[in-house]
């Protein structure tokens, strides 16, 4: 957890420094942007976590054809348009796979302050300034509320809250969504739109040490890492009070 914890707060901090500074833009083959701060953020990470001798995959590193047995899956700024828009809801994400399940993550917002970590050993914690809270002590709310995607919303979510009678929608960026899930802001995010294995698996790991978790609407189980392009599938992220069975429509 150390190293993690460490690396996650390096890349926060590399992000910080070009934050509100307007750098230059580029999009990616996949459509999506990346800047100068995903990029340094990337390396320093990775010159910690080199220094575990496991394997490192990550959003802005190389591409891997063989799935390691047990490997750290990085995202090194996650939420890059929250971060252009200045909006703070940008994260750093890290999680240590093994054998297809995240065991231990840490999701860190430097602009909010914020950083939630868990792993089965330690648990799982928040950390807001110098207050440390244990997750597994926070409830959800009464009234089913539901996280959407700031940026990228869909036509299927906003049927899923129609149908289910969710009462409130609260737009969020990044993996701070998980995050906030298992600190009992909100009782569920479905996802409709096409996300990437470094998106969620810190925050399954943090979900999972707290009775939450992510399924994976394609097999109604458990989401596993490792698939093909390191591409997930639809889903639905829950906090502890939550049963996914309770919203696995034809909706997905």
């Amino acid at each position: 957890m150390s190293a993690a914890l460490s690396a996650t707060k390096a890349g926060g901090e590399k992000t910080m420094q070009y934050y509100k500074s307007g750098l230059d833009v580029t999009i990616k083959n996949d459509g999506s942007p990346v800047t100068q701060a995903d990029q340094e953020s990337h390396k320093v990470i990775c010159k910690i976590l080199n220094e575990t001798g496991v394997p490192i995959i990550s959003e802005e590193g190389k591409v891997w054809a063989d799935v390691p047995p047990q490997y750290w899956l990085v995202d090194p700024l996650d939420g890059t348009k929250d971060f252009i828009a200045a909006n703070d809801e940008f994260t750093i994400n890290i999680a240590l796979v093994k054998e297809g399940h995240p065991v231990l993550g840490v999701i860190y917002a430097p602009a909010l302050g914020e950083i939630y970590y868990a792993s089965k050993s330690q648990s799982a914690w928040m950390e807001i300034g110098t207050e440390k809270t244990q997750l597994t002590e926070r409830s959800a709310p009464k009234s089913l509320t539901m996280f959407s995607s700031r940026f990228h919303e869909s036509e299927k979510s906003t049927l899923f809250a129609e149908r289910y009678n969710v009462n409130c929608v609260v737009p969020m960026g990044s993996a701070l969504k998980y995050a906030r899930l298992a600190a009992g802001q909100a009782n569920i995010y479905p996802r409709f739109v096409g996300t990437s294995e470094w998106d969620t698996a810190a925050g399954q790991a943090i979900l999972e040490c707290c009775g939450g978790g992510i399924i994976d609407l394609t097999t109604g189980q458990r989401m596993l890492y490792g698939k093909k392009n390191w591409r997930n599938n639809n889903f639905i992220a829950f906090g502890a009070e939550s049963d996914p069975g309770d919203f696995m429509g034809e909706i997905a």
